[in-house]
């Protein structure tokens, strides 16, 4: 077998349900990468069937072992220290970690109770193979390469409901390319499809202004995107239909950013309520306020230099409209206030002035 790469350990005590040991020769470990997708053949068969298949994914390794003697023995130590005296080392072989990912059925992957028992084959997978276990070759829609596999492209199928239309999830560590795939993702989106109706309209909401020059191509001045220029082929380009939005009185990164706003009377009262975080009696004077201005609506002047200047009622309300009531209540109860501690002190007055009798 061309693609066999070694065979399945004994367990090691206190080792994972989902991981076993591969033991390889020395030969073959230059094939090992860490990330690297296998399948696993197990060394029996099940009742009047075939061997079960599993695949996995190397985690970690690989990790060098001498065979004759162990690694604390002076024949082992003195020809690594001295090296350039002992050009062969005793023989060695590689050892890897392997995480089951589930177990195969032709090229589809279930999840598995079982693992892969002693001496069961490790076979390096194929491109073609590993494309059709994966699923990444039908779609419309390049995203990268899979790490490790140049000629392996990750593509999204725009028209199946079960990847772009759910949830999304680009997870990573600092610097690893979460925003890059992301803007790929926007970049497949936006442009890939050739017809109005099959375009999509993609809404960026950035806060640290990341997304802000796409429609810019980018620099290739990295010897790293040089590469991968020549790898897929496509040369840099910007989005056409491109627009930055900023909120009102809000600063950008770009000069032309439109300033927009959204209209308060659009809101739900009750979503109003809990973007503001007010308590239930705050909640109750809101809606309350919200009733008196829909029943009421301001009045404003179309034109105040006309000749006979004209009024109209104004269609919805704004924030400063709700503002202005909450202010003209309070300045009621601030009236009302006053006027009754006026009248209890003329009350006093009164008392002290009566004669006694």
């Amino acid at each position: 077998m061309e693609n066999l790469i070694g065979f399945v350990h004994f367990d090691k005590p206190n080792i994972k349900s989902n991981r076993v040991e591969g033991l390889v020769l020395k030969e073959k470990s230059s094939r090992l990468l860490r990330n690297k997708f296998i399948k696993i053949i197990n060394s029996f068969k099940e009742y009047g069937g075939s061997p079960k298949q599993f695949i996995g994914r190397i985690l970690e390794g690989p990790f060098f072992i001498p065979e004759e003697v162990s690694r604390e023995s002076a024949l082992a130590q003195v020809s690594i220290l001295r090296g350039d005296e002992f050009p062969i080392p005793p023989n060695f072989y590689a050892t890897i970690v392997i995480e089951i990912i589930g177990e195969l059925f032709g090229s589809s992957i279930y999840s598995t109770s079982s693992r892969p028992s002693p001496q069961s084959k490790i076979v390096e997978l194929g491109e073609d193979e590993l494309n059709e276990i994966l699923g990444l070759k039908q779609g419309n829609f390049l995203i990268g390469n899979l790490e490790g596999y140049p000629n392996v492209h990750i593509k999204f199928d725009s028209t199946k409901i079960s990847v772009i239309p759910r949830n999304v999830g680009i997870f990573g560590t600092v610097g690893s390319g979460k925003t890059n795939t992301a803007q790929v993702l926007i970049e497949e989106l936006a442009e890939r499809e050739t017809t109005p109706r099959e375009k999509w309209a993609v809404i960026v909401l950035d806060v640290e202004g990341e997304y802000t020059e796409m429609n810019k191509p980018e620099k290739i001045e990295d010897k790293h995107l040089r590469k991968l220029k020549d790898i897929f082929g496509m040369v840099p380009k910007g989005l056409d239909d491109f627009q930055v939005l900023k909120l009102c009185y809000h600063e950008s990164t770009i000069d032309t950013a439109e300033e927009i706003t959204i209209n308060i009377d659009q809101i739900d009262e009750y979503m109003l309520g809990e973007i503001l975080q007010t308590t239930e009696p705050q909640s109750a004077a809101l809606f309350t306020i919200i009733d008196r201005l829909k029943k009421y609506p301001k009045i404003e002047e179309s034109d105040p230099d006309a000749i006979i200047p004209k009024t109209k009622k104004k269609s919805g309300y704004t924030l400063q409209d709700i503002i202005e009531e909450i202010d003209n209540h309070l300045k009621k109860q601030r009236t009302k206030k006053k006027d009754n501690d006026a009248e209890e002190d003329k009350g006093e007055e009164i008392l002290v002035r009566a004669p006694v009798e």
